[in-house]
């Protein structure tokens, strides 16, 4: 899926974030989540630039279609909990933030089971 994402800074070392995104493909559909979550700032320094560690708790929900056959009973929607963890550097205090995440998504409806998301982005603030 590609979509759009925002986060909003609560304060230095919390926040919380949303994300939008969709798919067109074999299997379309869209994917929504939120999180609040914690920021470790500053946690190591490889180079040049500082990167952060976060992390926290959401929700997310889920809808795909199987486009690929006319009977849609294979059409779900999914809703959980996220557990997410990641790093982003805003190169020094730049507008420009890159960041990777990782989230554990316990899916409750419309069944019991587990998704693991990987996302890779980059936001500009104002």
């Amino acid at each position: 899926p590609t979509g759009l994402s925002g986060n909003y800074r609560m304060s230095p070392d919390r926040s919380i974030d949303a994300g939008l995104a969709w798919s067109f493909g074999g299997y379309p559909g869209f994917d929504i989540h939120s999180d609040y979550l914690w920021h470790r700032n500053n946690l190591f320094k490889p180079g040049r630039f500082a990167f952060d560690l976060h992390y926290g708790i959401g929700a997310r929900l889920l809808s795909v279609s199987n486009d690929r056959r006319e009977d849609r009973r294979d059409d779900r929607t999914y809703f959980g909990p996220r557990l997410p963890v990641g790093i982003g550097t805003n190169f020094n205090e730049a507008a420009l933030e890159v960041f990777a995440e990782l989230a554990l998504i316990l899916n409750l409806i419309p069944g019991t089971s587990a998704d693991l998301n990987l996302g890779v982005g980059a936001r500009v603030y104002f």
